[in-house]
């Protein structure tokens, strides 16, 4: 029989050349015989100490388990594409057949490629924890199981970001891991036995939560791995039409699930996922060849019309992200909720403010786009700045009187916050909307170049002839 050593031609090479050098690296080596000699130990100290200590053994699984795979995994992905850009190696990558989502999904691919043999190495001490008594088998493993795809989220938003030029937008997921570390300590010690409760469903509407959880941590992984691969595809591959029919698939399917069950939770989860796209649709780059819209062109007008929601820029981004608002508008009104009542229903002004929230950076960006050179990194840092407001009013609040401050910045979204201690919800829902759509109007007299261009691109392609019609 020959001997096995080295990788199946069916793996992806960029897959094998990360694997090859992540297996090797300090950090990985370190964590992996640090967590084997933690585990060992705890284990062997308590079987001694106590016959009857089950629940803590997998307090103590799960919080070194979740360490490693939901911050120091992850984390490895800081630098996976900015390194690359550093070494100027990425331009020889583009001379192979290599896309750039197989770069970026192979980089993504080796990082968990290195947690799961986290995964299959604690296996063992589930085992000889089950000898301890009063394992919630099934529960205990859908828990794992939720872990690795949550690291896989993770590891897909810290590879995705690692593409910005900016230092401090590539240490997010810096701050954002040193934050879990509390969260997990706590669920893993003193509210283990409710989060195993969370994974030990018994009705359906339980399992359709659980799964429908595990449908957006997977479009939000999908999501984070097409901004990486989006930054550094050359400008004639065209990676926006793919993403956003995917969320117009998810978006909308996952809200009105939801909305079923309950309408605020369906309300929250679409803000965060309509904050979340717009991170890539207010950003994208306009300039491209135009046989990017030769496959539109082929649909006639219709082909022309569904360009303007579809095709890659900022521009067609900002009227697709408001043809999103609009039908999750329309399928809350559909199924019959109080936001039908505009005067009584608070909802309004929630999504009012939260609107402006998104487009009142995206205006400003329009203002100074001739002075920055990367639109996401302006847009997120500037939406960052904007939200640091929110909690900073509320400290002055405390301190002291702010309602003229309130009332004198209340065109803010940020601000409009503190509205509603100082005036009727309707007043606040007035200008909440008022505001949304000033900005709102400010985007879209910006995107008319863009959209502009596109119609000029449009005639550059059709005056070029066919080469597969005959002569």
């Amino acid at each position: 029989m020959e001997k096995l050593n080295d990788f199946s031609d069916w793996f992806s090479p960029m897959l094998v050349k990360e694997l090859r050098q992540g297996l090797r690296t300090h950090t990985f080596v370190i964590l992996f015989l640090i967590l084997q000699g933690l585990l060992a130990l705890i284990l062997l100290t308590t079987a001694a100490a106590d016959t009857n200590a089950g629940g803590f053994v997998s307090s103590i699984i799960f919080f070194f388990f979740s360490l490693a795979v939901l911050v120091v995994q992850p984390l490895r992905g800081m630098s996976a594409i900015s390194s690359e850009v550093k070494g100027d190696t990425i331009d020889l990558m583009s001379l192979t057949r290599l896309s750039a989502w197989r770069i970026v999904f192979g980089k993504w691919s080796s990082i968990m490629g290195q947690t799961a043999l986290v995964l299959f190495a604690i296996i063992p001490y589930l085992i000889l924890r089950y000898f301890f008594g009063g394992m919630q088998l099934f529960s205990e493993l859908l828990l794992l199981f939720t872990l690795f795809l949550f690291s896989g989220v993770l590891t897909a938003v810290t590879v995705g970001l690692s593409a910005s030029t900016l230092a401090l937008i590539r240490a997010i997921p810096l701050l954002a891991g040193l934050v879990l570390i509390w969260p997990i300590g706590y669920l893993s010690f003193a509210g283990f036995d409710e989060l195993l409760a969370l994974f030990s469903p018994n009705s359906r509407n339980e399992w359709f939560a659980l799964l429908a959880s595990y449908l957006v941590a997977t479009f939000v992984g999908y999501f984070f791995l097409e901004v990486a691969a989006t930054t550094i595809a050359p400008s004639a591959e065209n990676r926006a039409t793919r993403k956003r029919l995917i969320s117009l698939v998810v978006i909308p399917l996952t809200f009105a699930a939801l909305h079923a069950v309950d309408h605020e939770p369906a309300w929250l989860l679409a803000f965060f996922l309509l904050a979340m796209v717009s991170l890539d649709f207010f950003t994208e780059d306009s300039e491209y060849p135009s046989v990017v819209l030769r496959p539109f062109l082929r649909f006639g007008l219709l082909g022309r019309v569904a360009a303007r929601l579809l095709a890659p820029g900022w521009g067609t981004g900002t009227l697709f992200h408001l043809f999103l608002i609009a039908l999750l508008i329309g399928i809350s009104l559909l199924m019959g909720d109080e936001l039908r009542d505009f005067s009584r229903y608070e909802m309004w002004g929630v999504l009012g403010v939260f609107t402006g929230m998104l487009y009142l950076p995206h205006a400003v960006v329009q203002l100074i786009q001739k002075r920055i050179a990367n639109r996401m990194v302006a847009y997120l840092s500037l939406s960052m700045l904007l939200f640091g407001l929110i909690p900073l009013l509320f400290l002055l609040k405390d301190i002291g009187d702010v309602e003229m401050v309130t009332w004198v910045f209340c065109f803010i979204p940020h601000v409009q916050v503190l509205l509603t201690d100082y005036t009727t919800d309707e007043i606040c829902i007035l200008i909440a909307w008022v505001s949304a759509a000033a900005y709102i109007l400010a985007c879209l007299i910006s995107a008319g170049r863009p959209l502009h261009k596109l119609t000029e691109l449009e005639r550059e392609e059709l005056e070029i002839p066919d080469p597969n019609t005959p002569s």
